[in-house]
């Protein structure tokens, strides 16, 4: 389907000059046209079918997300209006990119949207006038286009990505000496960290850096952010044509809207957890709140290892993997034409996990067979 325009520019009209600026400056990326709605009024200016006629023959949404326009009526009827003639392509080759000014402010409406936050803690906007941008934030606004113009270009499939990990500030506020928040534990977090071979609490500080994506699981020197981009690139090409780009989800969020981030989760996301996050109060209690993403089938849920892994456990995988080959490949190496196998667990080193992965397995048959949404989870691999 062709379009007359490569994408619509949403605004509040107190936000005009910044509107028209996104507008100039996505068509130079875009080698398209822009539209905006150029002689917009106050609130109260009665809709015309001159911008449902735009909306429909727009590929593409931008809103520009200010503290105006999360007041507009006119802004979120816009959304609305797009969202209905989008429909099932709607967040897919038709998206909704929200460009946000405040950390708090940000539509939670559909999970679709994807929120562009280059622009949030850089002291642009508010502070200078579009036409005056120069230096660095200049940069900052050259840079916030060009991800505009990634994520409307690009024909991946947008995959939100939560972590909840600690940042190193906060693992000075753990107690040390006290069990786990709701005392699920007899055990102080210093005992269970020593168990693991974390010997004191600057020891495990070394595996937290400022931010969540510093986080080093497996006890390794790299960082989580890094790990991902390997794991996507890898995921991109094993599922060629299918590509997919992350999407970062803050549900610990300290100073912005914690509420959408977590609403944003409600479709196909991906959730990595740090067990030993969930010693800190304020962790413990939003994690807690993803208890529905946990019953989604679309959901990838894992807890990862905050040591690394041990040469038995490398060596008897690779065993597995060569000796049962090529039955269980599609385990080790999914791919796109093999969706259908059936449960696997490799590795379980107990009576525990054992029993765990056979009746996942024999639910997820019986939520099948039943039509019912697959909550099965995969048992976690016994790592030592």
């Amino acid at each position: 389907m062709s379009f007359k325009y490569s994408a619509f520019v949403s605004y509040s009209s107190k936000d005009k000059p910044w509107a028209e600026r996104l507008r100039k400056d996505l068509t130079a990326q875009l080698g398209g046209t822009v539209y905006w709605d150029s002689d917009r009024l106050e609130e109260g200016r009665p809709w015309n079918d001159q911008l449902t006629t735009a909306l429909t023959s727009s590929e593409h949404l931008v809103v520009f997300y200010s503290d105006h326009a999360h007041q507009s009526d006119w802004v979120k009827h816009e959304m609305s209006v797009f969202n209905t003639f989008a429909g099932a392509e709607f967040g897919k080759s038709r998206r909704l990119l929200c460009v946000q000014t405040e950390a708090d402010k940000a539509p939670v409406v559909y999970p679709q949207i994807q929120h562009v936050r280059g622009l949030l803690g850089r002291d642009v906007y508010g502070t200078v006038k579009p036409d005056d941008l120069a230096g660095d934030k200049l940069k900052v606004w050259n840079d916030l286009i060009t991800r505009i113009r990634t994520r409307l270009l690009s024909n991946a499939q947008i995959l939100p990505l939560a972590l909840v990990a600690m940042t190193e500030d906060e693992v000075d506020e753990l107690a040390w000496s006290k069990p786990d928040p709701g005392s699920r534990f007899h055990e102080t977090l210093g005992m269970k960290a020593n168990e693991l071979g974390i010997a004191d609490q600057a020891t495990l500080k070394v595996l937290y850096g400022p931010s969540r994506g510093d986080w080093k699981p497996f006890q390794s020197s790299v960082t989580i952010d890094a790990i991902l981009g390997t794991v996507l690139g890898d995921l991109n090409k094993s599922m060629h044509p299918m590509r997919y780009e992350w999407d970062a989800v803050d549900p610990l969020s300290t100073t912005g809207d914690w509420k959408s981030e977590l609403a944003r989760l409600s479709g196909p996301a991906v959730i990595l957890v740090d067990p030993l996050s969930l010693y800190h109060p304020r962790i413990k209690d939003r994690f807690q709140l993803l208890n529905q993403c946990f019953e989604k089938d679309d959901v990838v849920f894992l807890t990862l290892a905050p040591f690394c892994v041990t040469p038995p456990y490398t060596a008897l995988r690779t065993l597995v993997q060569v000796l049962t080959s090529p039955m269980l490949d599609p385990y080790f190496e999914p791919v796109p034409t093999k969706t259908r196998i059936a449960a696997c667990a490799v590795g379980i080193g107990d009576r525990d996990d054992l029993g765990r992965a056979i009746r996942a397995a024999l639910l997820r048959g019986a939520a099948q067979a039943s039509g019912q949404p697959n909550s099965f989870i995969a048992p976690p691999r016994r790592l030592s």
